[in-house]
């Protein structure tokens, strides 16, 4: 194979980066997502606060409403369940107990972002 034709597949596969990086950190957020609800942590590792006696989060049905949808290079985060939003603000009779990121972007999110790209650059 020629210098040239070898250079010009590396740059093919350059302009698939972005994309490619999306996606995986799309599920790199997504199961830390998962997991810091499953453990009763806010994005930033904090504990929720306690759940009233016999009180329960519900957590399938907060994980259920959501997704993250690749576009190109871009991640949106979609929240399709009511319940997300009123764990993440809290309501009058119930805390705020965040699923999602308030502001400053979590560290963990961005490692995930990190992994992500050195996965895509590494192949």
């Amino acid at each position: 194979m020629s210098g040239f034709k070898q250079l010009a597949d590396k740059l093919k596969a350059l302009s698939k980066a972005p994309s490619v990086i999306a996606s995986e950190a799309a599920r790199n957020i997504k199961q830390l997502i998962i997991s810091q609800t499953n453990s009763g942590k806010d994005p930033y590792g904090r504990n929720w606060a306690p759940l009233k006696i016999g009180g329960s989060p519900q957590l399938f049905r907060l994980l259920s409403g959501f997704d993250i949808k690749v576009s190109g290079n871009k991640l949106e985060l979609l929240v399709s369940a009511v319940p997300i939003i009123f764990h993440q603000v809290g309501t009058k009779y119930m805390p705020a107990r965040p699923i999602l990121s308030t502001g400053v972007f979590p560290k963990t999110w961005e490692k995930a972002i990190e992994s992500a790209f050195q996965k895509a650059m590494s192949m």
